[in-house]
């Protein structure tokens, strides 16, 4: 730790036990120095940040000084942060401003938030990639503060800075890195509330149409590492970590259910495959997954399987001669009755891989009991 990172630290820590005139204090006495001293306006900014992480007067104890600060803050403090001459691509200063915000009530906040956010998102689009990287980590750090409930919020704001088509990559990839930063470990049902939203994104860019894809080839020649690095993938892993499985597997599958209604290319269905390896991945790791549920999603989809077995092979469609010069995926398709032949060896997956897991004997009467369950006689 450098010696300015410890000093920042020890102030920071020092306020949190300070009264509420010397805290106000201290943060003027930040502003004064940003203000007078230009060059130390990043060091400032994190200072500032630090004192606020240790706000502690909405505590119990800190009556008559809670009703103090918020005033202060939201005439005060907000209003300076908000009008300093802030060099435009520091974007870590909106970081602050949320922390502001946080300490204020959701009804003054939230209108301030939806100016913020869309300034933030706009340094996405820069050409400068070390710009683009500081906005998303500022846009994580905001979620962080705010709690994912503010996802849809950040999500949406983020959208709108993105053309459908050839941005639908960069928008992918601003997306996974803001859900992988705020979503280190998972949490099970963080997602719900946009679980729609965010599988629309992900949709659009695996099993995007052909005309999309090109632009997206066109564009991707700039060399973006936005546009080149696909992580949808990783995305959807991450959504079915995070969403509430008894309640909303069926519409996380959604997408690839949508598909299997139609004959599929051989190029398709090796894309669905590989959707239904990270879907099963999210859900071995999601800490909503019950037993006892699980076995009963599992069990429907083998059932489901079981019973269209005169669909399970691939019915090879006969190409005109005119589609033989086409691409070989588009000269194999699997008919729609193969459909369940994906979802019951995805069933079969997950039951083997939560079986590895488990420890199963005859003395686990519970668990020996939800799998005699789903054995028919």
């Amino acid at each position: 730790m450098s010696k300015m990172h410890a000093c920042k630290e020890a102030l920071a820590a020092v306020s949190a036990h300070m009264s509420w005139t010397l805290y106000y204090a201290l943060l003027n006495r930040c502003f004064h120095e940003m203000t007078t001293h230009t060059n130390k306006r990043e060091l400032m900014l994190q200072l500032i940040g630090l004192i606020l992480n240790n706000f502690h007067f909405s505590k119990d104890g800190y009556t008559q000084e809670a009703t103090d600060s918020s005033t202060c803050i939201e005439k005060t403090v907000f209003p300076k942060l908000m009008s300093s001459d802030y060099d435009s691509v520091n974007v870590y200063s909106y970081v602050v401003a949320v922390r502001i915000l946080k300490l204020l009530p959701k009804e003054i906040m939230d209108p301030y938030l939806d100016s913020i956010v869309p300034k933030i998102s706009g340094f996405l689009r820069s050409k400068d990639e070390k710009i683009r990287d500081k906005a998303r980590n500022a846009l994580a750090a905001c979620l962080k503060a705010l709690g994912l409930e503010y996802l849809q919020l950040v999500f949406k704001k983020i959208c709108a800075r993105f053309k459908p088509g050839s941005q639908v990559r960069e928008l992918r990839y601003n997306v996974y890195s803001i859900l992988s930063k705020c979503l280190s470990t998972p949490t099970g049902g963080k997602l719900d509330h946009c679980l729609g939203d965010l599988l629309a994104v992900v949709k659009t860019d695996i099993l995007g149409d052909v005309d999309e894809q090109k632009e997206e080839r066109k564009f991707a020649s700039k060399k973006k590492k936005e546009t080149i690095t696909c992580k949808s993938l990783e995305t959807l892993k991450l959504i079915a970590e995070n969403v509430t499985f008894r309640s909303h597997v069926l519409k996380l599958l959604s997408p690839i259910s949508a598909q299997l209604e139609s004959p599929l290319t051989t190029k398709l269905k090796s894309i669905l495959e590989e959707m239904l390896k990270y879907i099963a991945a999210g859900i071995e790791a999601n800490l909503s997954v019950d037993h006892g549920d699980l076995f009963c999603f599992i069990y429907d989809r083998l059932d489901g399987g079981i019973n269209n077995r005169s669909g399970l092979g691939d019915e090879v469609s006969s190409p005109s001669s005119k589609k033989k010069r086409k691409s070989r995926d588009l000269q194999n398709t699997t008919g729609a009755k193969s459909c369940p032949q994906l979802i019951t060896l995805f069933g079969l997956n997950l039951l083997h891989n939560r079986l590895k897991k488990l420890n199963i004997n005859n003395t686990n009467e519970e668990l020996v009991s939800k799998l005699e369950t789903q054995v028919k006689p």
